[in-house]
């Protein structure tokens, strides 16, 4: 039974944004799609706020524990692709690849430690790397769906720029992705051996 307090209504909250937000994305309209960077960024915070309040209130529950990274998955994971499909870059979708196939791994050995009643903790590459995931994200939604479809110009940097910098800030997300989740294994492992 989920326990319906704060941190778990803004993790179920943060679900529900996703369909929204891919429909607003895919409708054609740029307003829509305007609409849908700002449903990204509600999204976005809602994982800052469960997060505290879990944390200040004492209202860490398994469920929570369990579903606040499976809905983090769920919306980077989709903005990604959507991304992909929107900017049609080799370079990009290569990276973004590789963060779903660590976002899987991760949240498969996540529920079977659950299942086992072991807890590995969140490391702190691994909330940078969420830090970094929905940074890019955001930068990549205003760039489509601000600046280049609104025709918003910024002197400083150029269309091209723009493109150049998605795909660094994904590398530098899927680089932190990779290592913390070589530390996530190695973790894993340690929490094996010592249940022998």
């Amino acid at each position: 039974m989920v326990i319906l307090n704060i941190p778990n209504v803004l993790t179920l909250l943060r679900f529900a944004l996703v369909p929204l937000f891919i429909f607003l994305f895919f409708s054609g309209n740029p307003y829509l799609r305007v609409l849908a960077t700002f449903v990204f960024i509600v999204a976005a915070f809602t994982d800052l706020f469960d997060g505290y309040y879990a944390r200040k209130r004492k209202e860490v529950s398994k469920f929570g524990r369990f579903a606040d990274p499976l809905a983090d998955k769920c919306l980077a994971l989709s903005a990604f692709f959507l991304l992909v499909i929107r900017i049609k870059s080799p370079i990009l979708l290569w990276l973004v690849i590789v963060i779903a196939v660590r976002e899987i791994l991760i949240t498969g050995l996540r529920l079977y430690a659950i299942h086992r009643e072991r807890s590995i903790a969140t490391s702190l590459l691994a909330k940078w790397k969420t830090v970094i995931q929905l940074f890019s994200i955001i930068f990549a939604l205003v760039y489509l769906n601000v600046v280049k479809d609104l025709k918003v110009n910024f002197s400083f940097l150029t269309l091209s720029n723009f493109d150049y910098l998605i795909e660094i800030f994904v590398f530098l997300a899927m680089t932190l992705a990779v290592i913390s989740a070589a530390q996530y294994l190695k973790a894993h492992v340690k929490l094996g051996a010592k249940a022998l």
